[in-house]
């Protein structure tokens, strides 16, 4: 009897831990087909890249492709009175709503699971997007059309085609082998 609980118990863990690897895995494969693969920012430039922004509003954050919400994080902690974040893949939005609990964020990060095509940016002070250039090159019709005068555009390791893009360059940053890039709609 003894032997047929530890074989049950052991059977239900690696049915666990396979249906955990195949959720993950099948995020993974999901979001890159969709042209954007969970490739969580650096730490440091979680928490630096605030530093650079100019004074002014910090209201609302946005960050498109949130994975698992440490810029979401970031930005409250410097300052941002809400951030809300944009993540399609489930895995990197499961783990994202559990630390923003775990690090008591909660009632001012939420994280919606919808394509970054569908995120309602029109209030929004910063929006941050650290994507492929294909991916940036995509979602720049609709910074330019909905964001407002003024509004930030914070992106790591891509610049924006500002020359076409109705938004002017702030600064550029080097943080480790990145750079952090932040815009300004004109």
């Amino acid at each position: 009897m003894l032997f047929l609980a530890f074989y049950l118990a052991f059977l239900l863990l690696a049915v666990a831990l396979v249906a955990g690897e195949l959720l993950l895995f099948g995020s993974g494969i999901y979001s890159s087909i969709l042209g954007a693969p969970y490739v969580p920012v650096n730490k440091e430039i979680a928490r630096k890249m605030f530093s650079f922004l100019p004074s002014g509003r910090r209201g609302l954050f946005i960050d498109l492709g949130s994975g698992d919400g440490r810029v979401l994080r970031g930005a409250i902690a410097a300052g941002f009175k809400h951030a809300v974040g944009y993540e399609l893949s489930w895995w990197p939005y499961l783990i994202s709503k559990l630390l923003n609990r775990w690090h008591k964020v909660g009632d001012r990060a939420d994280v919606v699971r919808r394509s970054l095509f569908d995120a309602d940016i029109s209030g929004a002070d910063v929006v941050y997007a650290y994507l492929l250039p294909k991916m940036t090159d995509k979602i720049l019709p609709k910074l330019s059309s909905e964001l407002l005068r003024g509004a930030k555009i914070i992106t790591c390791l891509f610049r924006l085609k500002d020359y076409e893009s109705g938004f002017s360059l702030v600064g550029q940053w080097p943080i480790g082998n990145k750079t952090v890039y932040i815009y300004e709609k004109i």
